[in-house]
């Protein structure tokens, strides 16, 4: 008798039933959704601060600081709409997200899109070498980022 045939079909059986358990539940789905979106909205912010600083005046324009701040925002943005896209409304998640999000998912793009080029604005302002450029540019960055927040996210 071989039992090399039974041994296989036992561990199919035992890695198919593990595959199949190890599956996230729809929950553990949302919640994964919520923690990588923040996870991408908190490396933009941390990002966002020395632009912020330099479009309002509060510390010198610093060209190269400033182009890699809007590089990293404009990279983290082409991430934002994938990251979206996962629906969480119907779950029990801790977010600031509006429904909004879901139900007009063009608007959303296009407010993401328009960050990502005024973030690619700044590393064409810091081309320039010009500090009134990169300030200005720098400045357009957190109206995106406030106007995506005024229309998407729970006033805070």
């Amino acid at each position: 008798m071989n039992i090399l045939p039974k041994a296989a079909v036992a561990v199919s059986v035992l890695l198919l039933t593990t595959a199949v358990l190890a599956q996230p539940t729809p929950q553990e789905q949302a919640e994964r959704a919520v923690e990588l979106r923040q996870s991408i909205l908190k490396l933009v912010a941390s990002n966002f601060g020395p632009l912020r600083a330099m479009g309002r005046g509060d510390i010198p324009v610093n060209a190269e600081l400033a182009g890699k701040a809007a590089t990293r925002i404009s990279q983290l943005s082409l991430m934002m709409t994938d990251y979206f896209a996962y629906d969480t409304r119907d779950f029990d998640v801790e977010t600031e997200a509006l429904p909004v999000i879901w139900e007009q998912p063009d608007a959303f793009a296009e407010k993401v899109m328009n960050l990502t080029n005024a973030a690619n604005a700044v590393v064409a302002a810091v081309e320039s070498g010009d500090a009134d450029t990169i300030r200005d540019a720098a400045g357009s960055v957190g109206r995106n980022c406030g106007g995506c927040h005024d229309d998407f996210r729970v006033d805070n």
